[in-house]
């Protein structure tokens, strides 16, 4: 097949030429990725960082993290979604060049990457970015920020967020379930301990007539497992769990993480 068949199916913005290109060779592929990256349409452009997130050479970063200041957001976001996927110190000049260059939205999703590589030094810069956002009366950006901030170990954004754990507010314990999960922070799986006995309701993911409910010791039991590697076999997402299930995982922290909270 010649470059012209893998270009007029990305015009076609044929989603099965994500496993096609993934499937050449670097040489034949990059050039191919790259005009379509510069095509006018944003739909050719958002399918072209899709195929650069199947290609696991650092060049696929590089042009990723160009699509981070493409003209349209869905590839703005599109690209943010496939490096996160494979966070690396590497990145982090990138996404601090990026940021001024971006609107709000996608500056919390950069952010939240920043946290994900890994590199601790960066909090007095996002330390800096939140005082600046908090200033300017940018919440969304402010949470973000502090959860950058958490991810990489600062004490102050840890409490700040988990403190939410314990509100009387089901949703913020829900949204702070969701916070944890980000955080990744085994260390602090014992401040989930209280919530798997919290039978109150979450959310319903059931569709149409259907309901299915979780309730917030549901969420908990799946963060923990998440944080920790998945050790829960039968921790699978979308279903309530039993006390003697809830009970199982509970014993598994205070066996392993009851006096090791560091950070909080």
């Amino acid at each position: 097949m010649d470059t012209l068949y893998f270009e007029q199916k990305l015009e076609a913005v044929d989603f099965s030429v994500i496993d096609e290109i993934s499937a050449l060779e670097p040489t034949a592929a990059f050039p191919i990725i790259e005009k379509g990256l510069t095509h006018p349409n944003e739909d050719v452009r958002e399918l072209s960082v899709l195929a650069l997130e199947k290609r696991p050479e650092d060049k696929a970063v590089e042009l990723l993290m160009k699509s981070i200041v493409d003209k349209d957001m869905s590839v703005q976001i599109a690209a943010l979604h496939a490096m996160a996927k494979r966070p690396s110190i590497k990145m982090v000049a990138g996404l601090k060049q990026a940021l001024p260059q971006v609107d709000s939205d996608v500056r919390g999703e950069i952010v939240l990457l920043l946290g994900m590589c890994g590199d601790a030094s960066q909090i007095e810069y996002l330390r800096v970015l939140l005082m600046k956002a908090e200033k300017e009366g940018e919440r969304e950006l402010s949470h973000d920020i502090n959860l950058a901030l958490a991810r990489l170990g600062d004490v102050a954004a840890q409490k700040s967020l988990l403190i939410n754990l314990n509100s009387e507010q089901v949703e913020d314990r829900r949204d702070a379930l969701q916070d944890f999960e980000y955080i990744n922070d085994p260390r602090l799986v014992a401040e989930l301990k209280p919530l798997l006995n919290d039978t109150d309701v979450a959310m319903d993911i059931g569709k149409g007539p259907q309901h299915v409910y979780l309730r917030i010791c549901d969420l908990a039991v799946m963060s923990v497992n998440k944080v920790l590697g998945h050790p829960f076999s039968f921790a699978e997402r979308g279903r309530q769990f039993t006390k003697e299930e809830r009970q199982g995982v509970a014993l598994y922290i205070e066996r392993n993480y009851g006096k090791n909270k560091e950070g909080t």
